[in-house]
């Protein structure tokens, strides 16, 4: 009996070291602390913010030993200043020297700034409050010690747990929606279907498999944008790549493809998307043509020196991006908008992601349709102009028509 009791008693104890009974002991680098009495880190926020306590009880920091100091310093002003907050920097001087480094040469660094930064804060209805230092855009957040970048966004504080950040929910965060399918696209690719059946280990892929090759954290190493040859047309609103450094990128990609995939086969998949967003992009100058055209005759309604400026360009013809700003657009600038921002952004991601049917049959019948519109609304605005219907009323100066990229 009294052997019984004290092994009961013993483990009681154990459990409550661990945190799974009574007043919670946490082991917070390398000593103990009672939270029923302590004012340090962990004694506080196991009161305030227990679940984050119990997440960083559960993270390799805390296997690894690594407290609250280690990450946010002993500075609490400087802590709330912050808002807790720490800077991928942060962690790639204290740890993650590799990872920060490949870090800095990724596209989730790069910090928005400029004019159009600045105008999301000033027009937050424009795009449902999003700025580029929240939701998506955080991942890029600037830092006041003149770095940018935040970790947690895939790495979720206080947990850092590698399963979630390898899981495609974790990416789908950001990369879905309208103008941004890459989730939606890899959920219906054979990829996914195999990782959600079979997993990694049954041939699988999850969006790091591809795009972080090796746990790699420059996000781009080995994406390409349109490389133009001799003989085409200019493009104004894709991203081109110089020839050395798209070759040098798309040998990255079908290294990664040829753990898997033949050669040949990951060349002739890659480049049939190549082709499609090439062709894409052509539909799009066509389109910007036709709604440059009625801006010049004068057609456009209202035209841009008749409304509301865009705040990003003026009163002037604005085709890109930006139109997010123009409130008052004409409905042939607005075909073009959903053309560029929507129908074409999903069509490549889709050609990329090896999903032939919806490229073929349905993005590019958008891409289509969208420009058989755009067509028919300067007809009918031709055909009204003819009729005395409206009365053209040009643009005061051709020199300021935009279309950036």
């Amino acid at each position: 009996m009294f052997k019984r009791v004290s092994v009961a008693i013993s483990i009681l104890i154990i459990l409550t070291i661990l945190g799974f009974g009574g007043t919670p002991i946490f082991r917070h680098a390398d000593y103990w602390i009672d939270s029923a009495t302590d004012e340090s880190c962990v004694g506080c926020h196991v009161r305030l913010h227990p679940m984050m306590v119990q997440e960083w009880k559960n993270s390799p920091h805390f296997i690894s030993s690594v407290g609250c100091e280690a990450c946010h310093g002993t500075d609490h002003a400087k802590m709330q200043s912050a808002d807790g907050k720490v800077s991928a920097k942060a962690c790639g001087e204290t740890c993650h020297a590799r990872e920060y480094t490949q870090f800095t040469l990724s596209k989730h660094s790069k910090p928005k700034t400029g004019r159009k930064a600045d105008l999301l804060s000033l027009y937050p209805d424009e795009v449902g409050g999003c700025t580029f230092t929240i939701g998506c855009h955080a991942v890029r957040q600037p830092y006041s010690d003149g770095s940018s970048g935040k970790c947690s966004v895939c790495h979720p504080s206080h947990s850092f747990s590698m399963e979630i950040t390898q899981d495609p929910a974790t990416c789908t965060v950001c990369h879905s929606g309208s103008n941004n399918t890459e989730g939606e696209e890899y959920e219906k690719s054979i990829h996914g279907v195999m990782y959600r059946t079979v997993g990694l280990e049954g041939g699988g892929a999850n969006c790091i498999t591809c795009h972080m090759p090796n746990g790699n954290h420059n996000d781009g190493i080995n994406t390409t944008d349109i490389l133009l040859e001799p003989g085409d047309g200019q493009l104004t609103f894709v991203h081109t790549m110089p020839r050395e450094e798209f070759e040098e990128k798309r040998a990255a990609m079908i290294g990664v493809c040829k753990q898997c995939h033949g050669t040949k086969l990951a060349k002739r998949a890659l480049e049939e998307g190549d082709a499609f967003r090439k062709k894409g992009a052509y539909m799009l100058e066509e389109a910007a043509s036709v709604v440059r055209a009625l801006y010049t005759e004068g057609l456009l309604d209202p035209m841009p020196h008749n409304r509301t400026p865009n705040p990003f360009a003026g009163p002037v013809l604005f085709l890109g991006a930006n139109q997010l700003f123009d409130r008052e657009m004409s409905a042939a600038e607005r075909i073009f908008y959903r053309m560029y921002m929507f129908t074409y952004s999903s069509a490549w991601r889709r050609a990329y992601h090896n999903l032939p049917a919806l490229m073929r049959w349905h993005e590019n019948e958008m891409l289509k349709n969208d420009l058989i519109m755009l067509r028919a609304e300067g007809a009918r605005l031709r055909a009204l102009a003819r009729a005395g219907g409206i009365i053209p009323d040009p643009p005061h100066t051709m020199a300021q028509s935009t279309s950036p990229k």
